[in-house]
């Protein structure tokens, strides 16, 4: 057909452009032959009755035998308009079978071939991460890396599709999927709101920071009227953003460790940990951990201060700005006034 020489053709033309992928262009060729591929089903023929089923359709009772004419009998009396309409219903409700039929097995079809490119896809990204890479195939516009993400990309949205074809939820499961519980201050609305916020899909893509943790807990100061002076919102504001970053960085240090991993490595064992057999390495690891808390805690300080010296300032000069402008209309009028004197 039209349709398999264009299949066929651009399989080979993709395969000449990029010898490195036969396998997966064959594969994808015999998965759409399997997918257009008509099944022959074997004719079952009608098993001639034996004799001992003939013998027990003899010594039926005849209590059956009069009850199928009796049915027989009232059949022939109905109306014809009646016995038509019965037909049709039986009609439709077999042609409405079969049209279900039909689409359960184009279902289990596209489920299979969706499933078949998976399979293919990662036994190529298997392949790609194995390939031994140089500074000059890392800059190419088509590297190994490039092509593996972009595999990754085509497998999610299948894998998204698999989803909605079965009815399943997208959801893994994962740590980064869970929601946070956030009850650090001692404020229950503000507890609330910034454990909404926190797990909304934009702070998901974009992580809070000090600005947003402190516009939140002054929304809820003024909403709320829990009587907040500018001190007081800036210090639970600071704990919050600490506690808030603390709770998101555990979050994502739990999905890292229980997702992370390579097929280099799935023959490591932990009881293999280096750490564990040497104690001045372990000792070591801990010294270093203990600086980089108190080095981020450091950190978050400084710009939660630099936060409050900016917004300090920028109110500053709001109140300066304001004041110049009530100056302006006074000096006018006594301008005014003056010339009026003078003209006196």
């Amino acid at each position: 057909s039209v349709e398999f020489r264009n299949t066929l053709g651009r399989c080979l033309t993709r395969a000449q452009a990029n010898s490195s992928k036969t396998f997966v262009y064959i594969n994808e060729l015999c998965t759409v032959l399997k997918q257009h591929s008509v099944k022959k089903r074997p004719a079952l023929s009608q098993a001639e009755p034996s004799a001992s089923t003939s013998g027990a359709t003899r010594s039926a009772p005849d209590s059956l035998q009069s009850k199928t004419k009796v049915e027989e009998e009232e059949e022939e009396g109905k109306p014809a308009a009646e016995r038509a309409s019965t037909s049709g219903v039986q009609e439709v409700k077999e042609e409405s079978e079969e049209a279900q039929r039909k689409a359960k097995r184009a279902l289990r079809k596209q489920i299979a071939h969706l499933e078949n490119l998976l399979k293919s896809y990662n036994d190529e990204i298997s392949r790609l991460q194995q390939a031994e890479l140089t500074l000059d195939d890392m800059e190419t516009e088509d590297s190994t890396y490039i092509q593996e993400h972009k595999l990754k990309r085509k497998m999610m949205k299948i894998y998204e599709k698999l989803c909605e074809l079965k009815g399943c939820n997208t959801l893994t499961g994962r740590v980064i999927e869970q929601k946070i519980k956030f009850n650090t201050t001692r404020f229950p609305e503000i507890n609330r709101k910034i454990e909404r916020f926190i797990n909304s899909p934009e702070a998901r893509s974009n992580p809070p920071d000090y600005h947003d943790i402190r516009q939140l807990v002054v929304r809820v100061n003024e909403r709320h009227n829990l009587c907040l002076n500018r001190k007081q919102v800036s210090q639970i504001a600071q704990e919050a953003f600490r506690d808030t970053g603390s709770l998101l960085q555990e979050r994502r240090h739990l999905d890292l460790v229980y997702n992370f991993g390579s097929r280099l490595t799935d023959a490591y064992k932990p009881a293999d940990d280096p750490a564990l057999s040497d104690l001045s390495l372990l000792k070591k690891l801990r010294s270093n951990r203990e600086v980089a808390l108190s080095r981020l805690d450091d950190v978050i300080k400084k710009y939660a201060v630099k936060q409050d010296d900016t917004e300090e300032q920028e109110r500053i000069r709001r109140l300066e700005k304001n004041g110049k402008e009530k100056e302006k209309p006074e000096e006018g009028k006594q301008t005014s006034q003056a010339n009026g004197m003078e003209e006196e």
